[in-house]
């Protein structure tokens, strides 16, 4: 390849092909998950193939579960099955957690399907300093199809609103969040093609202790129903410009 050309072309015309793509599309043609937003370097992803679940799973109420299904993958023949309680408080969740390995701006990378009786879905990316827990914490609504961030206990600001949210189950929603852990705030929210700056939104923060990063995905149900979200390729990033 010749010097000061850009890493897609050559100097000479081709007939057939181009002469170079670079890794990241190429990482990308040959199957890697890293599709959607490509920004950041991988810090952990989970795209729910193989035999047990690498996340902490729990609910409140009678017959939720969390289970890796062979069915309604985004990619692969795997995903992981939310059903949430009937009664009670209605949900369902997977968690992690890991090491805060290079603090600044972090991201992270949640796509879904849910059915009709999907009350709204929690996401949380948290880091942990010392006393001190500050969370990036979205609800998504799909019956008034918007997102929401917490400001405090008891305040919920809009994000982004007039969303489309598809309740076939067979239709992945895709989402990122970006928080920065050097500032205490909110960096980027990412919606489907829907893109909003949140750089000058502080992150909620409440009293903990150690020195690590969380994620947690909920899923709540209405009453009286065994709700289903579907989860697959979760991928958490550091790095984030």
């Amino acid at each position: 390849m010749v010097h000061t050309l850009p890493p897609w072309t050559t100097k000479w015309r081709m007939a057939t092909i181009f002469g170079q793509i670079d890794d990241a599309e190429l990482a990308a043609r040959l199957g890697s998950i890293v599709t959607f937003d490509r920004r950041g370097n991988v810090a952990w992803m989970d795209d729910f193939e193989g035999s047990s679940l690498k996340w902490f799973q729990f609910g409140h109420g009678p017959a939720w579960s969390v289970d890796l299904v062979n069915k309604r993958a985004l990619t692969g023949s795997q995903s992981c099955m939310l059903t949430c309680a009937s009664t009670g408080r209605y949900e369902a969740y997977i968690s992690r957690y890991q090491t805060l390995t290079v603090p600044g701006k972090i991201g992270l990378e949640v796509h879904f399907a849910i059915d009709e009786d999907i009350s709204y879905i929690e996401i949380k990316l948290h880091v942990i300093t010392g006393d001190i827990r500050y969370e990036g914490y979205l609800h998504l609504y799909p019956g008034t199809a918007k997102i929401q961030y917490k400001v405090d206990d008891t305040t919920w600001a809009d994000a982004l609103t007039d969303l489309y949210f598809d309740n076939t189950t067979y239709f992945y929603h895709d989402l990122k969040i970006v928080i920065d852990t050097d500032a205490k705030k909110y960096h980027r929210l990412i919606f489907g093609e829907r893109t909003k700056d949140l750089s000058a939104i502080p992150l909620y923060s409440e009293a903990s202790s150690g020195e690590r990063i969380g994620y947690q995905i909920t899923a709540y149900g209405a009453a009286g129903k065994l709700a289903k979200c579907y989860v697959d390729n979760v991928i958490v990033t550091q790095n984030e410009d």
